[in-house]
C-alpha cells in the first residue's frame, strides 16, 4: 500500500532504509524497522515507557484474547487485501491480525516507545508513529480499520476506507471493569456506550463480549489500572487502595460496532 509524505502528501518511496518522496522530504526506519512519520515539536507523545510496559505486562497474559478473536472473526469474514490498526499500542492485536491472516497489516500510534516495543515483537507488520487523525495513506486504499479503545476521527476513516469496505470499532460497555473501579473509587460511575454516526458509514453488525477475568497478584492490577483513561484522573488517596490488592476478579465488557462505507 502507498504511503504519503506527512510534509507535502507527495508518494513515499522505500529506498533501503529511508523512505523518501520527490520533494527529498526523507524518513529513516528505525533500527527495528519502524517508521516515523509523526511531525510533531515535543518531544514526547502518546503512551510513556511505565505505560507501554503495563501495557504489554497485562496484555501478555491473555486477559483479552477473547476480544482479540472475537474481531479476528470479524475480519475473517470479509474480503480484505490490506488492514490498519489505528492506535495499535504494543501490537498485541494487531500481530494477532497478521499472524492468522495473509494480507498486508499496518499498525499506527503516536507513541514512539509504543511502536518501538510493537515492531520488535513482529518485523512482518509495517509499524508506523503517525496520527490517526491525519494518517499516512491516500484516499480510498485501506479495506478495513480497526480502532480498539482509541480516540477516533471519522471524517479520516472515510477518507482513506475504501467504498464497501469495513472500520472496527471497540469501546468499552457499561459495567467494563465495573469491580476494579468499586475497589478504588468511593462512587463509581459505569461507562458512557460510545454513539458513532457518520453520514457514510453505516453500522451493519455489532456484538457484546462480556465475561469475567480473575487477576491473582498486585503488579497484575496495577498494570491494568495503568492502561486505563482512569490512571489520568485519579487522586493519590484512591491510587493508595490500589496498592493493597492482591487479588481481583472483574467484570470484561466489550462493544464491537462493524461499519460499512456507503
Amino acid at each position: 500500500m502507498k504511503l504519503k509524505c506527512p510534509k507535502c502528501s507527495n508518494e513515499l518511496n522505500h529506498i533501503d532504509s529511508t523512505y523518501k518522496c520527490n520533494n527529498n522530504h526523507c524518513y529513516d526506519l528505525g533500527k527495528s524497522k519502524y517508521l516515523n512519520l509523526y511531525l510533531s515539536n515535543t518531544k514526547d507523545h502518546g503512551d510513556n515507557k511505565e505505560m507501554v510496559k503495563a501495557r504489554a505486562n497485562f496484555l501478555n497474559q491473555t486477559y483479552y484474547l477473547n476480544l482479540a478473536n472475537k474481531i479476528n472473526e470479524i475480519i475473517k469474514s470479509k474480503e480484505i487485501t490490506n488492514l490498519v490498526d489505528f492506535a495499535c499500542g504494543t501490537g498485541y492485536y494487531t500481530n494477532i491480525f497478521k499472524n492468522t491472516n495473509n494480507f498486508e497489516v499496518y499498525g499506527l500510534d503516536i507513541s514512539k516507545e509504543a511502536i518501538i516495543y510493537a515492531s520488535k515483537s513482529n518485523k512482518l507488520v509495517n509499524y508506523i508513529v503517525a496520527s490517526t487523525f491525519d494518517s499516512c495513506f491516500y484516499d480510498n486504499s485501506v479495506d478495513c480499520i480497526t480502532n480498539i479503545f482509541a480516540p477516533i476521527k471519522l471524517d479520516e476513516v472515510n477518507r482513506i476506507l475504501k467504498k464497501d469496505k469495513y472500520f472496527i470499532f471497540v469501546s468499552p460497555n457499561p459495567n467494563h471493569l465495573l469491580q476494579l473501579k468499586q475497589a478504588v473509587y468511593d462512587n463509581v460511575y459505569l461507562n458512557e456506550v460510545t454513539t458513532l454516526v457518520h453520514d457514510n458509514l453505516e453500522l451493519v453488525e455489532s456484538h457484546d463480549l462480556n465475561y469475567q477475568i480473575s487477576i491473582d497478584n498486585n503488579q497484575g492490577i496495577k498494570d491494568l489500572f495503568l492502561m486505563t483513561p482512569y490512571y489520568y484522573k485519579t487522586s493519590i488517596s484512591d491510587m493508595a487502595k490500589l496498592g493493597k490488592l492482591e487479588n481481583l476478579t472483574t467484570t470484561i465488557d466489550f462493544h464491537i460496532q462493524v461499519f460499512k462505507k456507503k
